[in-house]
């Protein structure tokens, strides 16, 4: 099997599929490799106020990381980075395609039916969240954008965080990135002044899961986003509410009591969220989240 990293990544190589996604400092391609027939997704990456060497090196700097921590699978993986030429100069990077889709779609087809989200297959897509955070963390990265769009969910049910923040992508794509965050904004984020940067991703962790488990979002839809601004800084922080159909334990409430603290200093980060006893006690037990998101997606099960 040839080494991805030794793999020559170019545009004569990969053929467009589908448009996923596009912004004005970046957009998202499906795209197949020629020569070995395989599905990838290439977002290009448009500097507005730097150059295309500093995001190169960032997401050069993802990918060799990667590349020696074969562990963590809970990170979109990056197979190579490269230049555009041609009048919009950009950066372009090749990730892994998750053929589970996000935890938006996912949470609307089992909206659609009537079902829900499980406790304990909300306790392992919290954990690969997690995972996922505590990783980024550890190279001094901060995601900024936790939101069920950019949750995916590969094949064999892998949880994997997509979309993190670009060291050097500039002020537009900030500004892009928060306002189709702000739903999942820290209280602090909002004010404008974080003490601990990577707290913030741990709340919008929590309204992220939330949301997928009670099957709506937790603050009212019809706020405008001033309002929703006001109401998250100013208002009592939103709780696990037990469904007619089901009673969520006390350790699982509790987790999300510490998540969606308003108090970020009382907010844990990763690492100590992975200790808590609902993951651990979660991951514990037999889950097959293969066996889960098949169901899901009404895919047969693989032998």
């Amino acid at each position: 099997m040839v080494e991805t990293n030794v793999i020559r990544w170019d545009d004569r190589y990969l053929q467009v599929l589908h448009r996923l996604g596009e912004s004005s400092s970046r957009s998202t391609y499906e795209v197949k490799d020629h020569r070995s027939a395989m599905v990838y997704v290439r977002k290009t990456y448009y500097p507005r106020q730097t150059s295309c060497d500093h995001i190169k090196l960032a997401l050069s700097t993802l990918k060799s990381s990667q590349d020696q921590a074969e562990e963590n699978l809970n990170v979109l993986r990056c197979h190579g980075v490269y230049l555009t030429d041609g009048p919009e100069k950009g950066v372009r990077a090749v990730f892994e395609y998750c053929e589970g889709g996000s935890l938006q779609s996912i949470g609307r087809v089992i909206a659609q039916r009537g079902g829900f989200i499980g406790e304990k297959v909300a306790a392992r897509l919290a954990e690969g969240m997690l995972q996922g955070l505590h990783y980024l963390s550890s190279l001094r990265m901060v995601h900024f954008n936790i939101q069920p769009s950019n949750v995916l969910i590969s094949r064999s049910g892998i949880v994997k965080l997509s979309e993190p923040e670009i060291p050097g992508e500039g002020a537009a794509a900030l500004t892009d990135r928060f306002a189709n965050s702000v739903r999942y904004a820290s209280p602090e984020r909002i004010r404008g002044h974080p003490a601990n940067i990577y707290k913030s991703d741990i709340w919008a962790m929590g309204i992220t899961l939330l949301e997928l488990v009670q099957n709506r979002y937790p603050y009212p839809e019809d706020l405008e986003t001033v309002q929703l601004m006001v109401r998250i800084v100013e208002g009592h922080p939103p709780m696990l509410q037990d469904r007619t159909e089901v009673i969520w334990g006390n350790r699982m409430k509790e987790f999300f009591r510490q998540t969606l603290s308003a108090d970020e200093v009382q907010r844990p980060i990763a690492w100590e969220l992975l200790a808590h006893p609902w993951i651990t006690g979660a991951m514990q037990q037999n889950v097959s989240m293969e066996r889960w998101i098949a169901e899901v997606r009404g895919w047969p099960l693989r032998r």
